[in-house]
């Protein structure tokens, strides 16, 4: 069982308790135990020692690495699905109506000095071709 090191306010003694990873979670997120000197919860709190607590940095572990692995597999997967869903749309023809307008046609919408009337028949146009 590993063993943390508590200390009290009240009495100002510091203490080592020992304590299954089972009963350490049930203390709760204040991490409060009674002090055996003068039996107080409110004013015992967690000691962290640094010296037994290295930080490390820039340090890869395999869990890292699969989940880094996982999130490419996903791109890529993603990337082929967005390929087939283009295959899969239908191409449009090489000659398009629009934009080809003939000179009769242009003179035929623009020689109308009415602005109505020659948006309508642009629209027509557009969603006709004709």
């Amino acid at each position: 069982m590993p063993t943390y090191s508590f200390q009290c306010t009240p009495c100002e003694i510091s203490f080592d308790q020992s304590l299954s990873f089972n009963e350490f979670d049930k203390l709760g997120k204040k991490k409060r135990v009674k002090c055996p000197k003068c039996k107080h919860k409110k004013g015992v709190t967690q000691v962290f020692e640094d010296i037994l607590y290295a930080k490390v940095d820039n340090v890869t572990t395999v869990g890292q690495l699969a989940e880094r692995n996982s999130k490419k597999i996903g791109k890529v997967r993603l990337e082929e699905a967005q390929a087939k869903e283009i295959e899969k749309q239908p191409k449009l023809p090489a000659k398009h109506w629009y934009g080809k307008m003939d000179s009769k046609k242009q003179r035929e919408i623009f020689g109308d000095n009415n602005l109505k009337t020659q948006r309508e028949k642009i629209n027509k146009y557009i969603e006709t071709g004709k």
